[in-house]
């Protein structure tokens, strides 16, 4: 059975202690297990507040936009393969999990365009002001 792990804190590790299965809610099926204990889950909440945040934040308009954008085609890269364990994890349609897959790339795409009509910076002024 497949072990999912846990990518923290820059790297993927597994979690100690008795495991949760995933199961195929259409048939009941283990599809795999995953577990945190033993994950250090207050140093990757530090890590996100104190390097995350602040590196997120320094990014202007346009590269958020780049960043989106390289998210959509990744994600439609492996739009097969997404759309295959949304229907066994998620119990979902074919049809629901293509909707649900192509609603992803889509939406990241919008908002990718909008990046680049706004101006450079990281930072918009509501109004004339």
């Amino acid at each position: 059975m497949q072990t999912l792990s846990s990518y923290v804190l820059g790297r993927w590790q597994n979690g100690s202690g008795a495991p949760t299965l995933l199961y195929n809610p259409a048939t009941e099926e283990p599809l795999a297990q995953c577990g945190t204990g033993g994950v250090d889950m207050g140093a990757a909440l530090r890590h996100a507040r104190e390097q995350g945040g602040p590196a997120l934040r320094a990014l202007g308009f346009k590269r958020r936009g780049e960043l989106l954008l390289a998210l959509s085609q990744a994600i439609h890269a492996k739009r097969e393969e997404l759309i295959e364990l949304s229907v066994q994890n998620g119990g979902n349609t074919r049809g629901d999990a293509k909707f649900d897959v192509d609603g992803a790339t889509g939406t990241l795409a919008y908002y990718a365009g909008i990046a680049k009509a706004l101006p450079e910076g990281n930072v918009l002024a509501d109004g004339d002001g």
